[in-house]
């Protein structure tokens, strides 16, 4: 599939995901009191530059319900001098993990799914590979 095909098909889905995010985000509004139950989510993220961690915490951000409280690298040894790998990118042995906290999250687990599919998708288009 061509990287603009993969970009439609992550456009539509995040469109969808933000429309229904907002419509949960008004429903709490003008019914306060329901039983929302809030989490703290970790999210390991399959993203490898940090281009691609940086557009994935923008668009989780923007979407209503949800805020990236953190960003943290996880093994290998520290290239940059942000303590990032050389070079913008996240080397093999270091991983990015995203710290999300989440609105309503029944269940995490599928929350935290919810957000790799997501990832997965911005980066079919990103790379231009399923």
């Amino acid at each position: 599939m061509s990287r603009l095909r993969h970009g439609a098909v992550f456009l539509a889905v995040y469109a969808k995901e933000f429309v229904v995010a907002n419509a949960q985000v008004v429903r709490e509004v003008v019914t306060p009191g329901s039983a929302v139950r809030p989490a703290v989510l970790r999210v390991p993220l399959r993203s490898r530059t940090d281009a691609e961690v940086a557009t994935f915490v923008a668009l989780v951000g923007l979407t209503p319900g949800t805020t990236v409280l953190d960003v943290q690298r996880t093994g290998g040894a520290a290239g940059g001098a942000d303590g990032g790998a050389a070079g913008g990118a996240v080397g093999p042995a270091q991983r990015a993990e995203l710290v999300v906290h989440a609105m309503d999250a029944p269940d995490p687990d599928a929350q935290r799914r919810d957000l790799q599919r997501l990832e997965g998708l911005l980066l079919a288009a990103w790379r231009g590979a399923a």
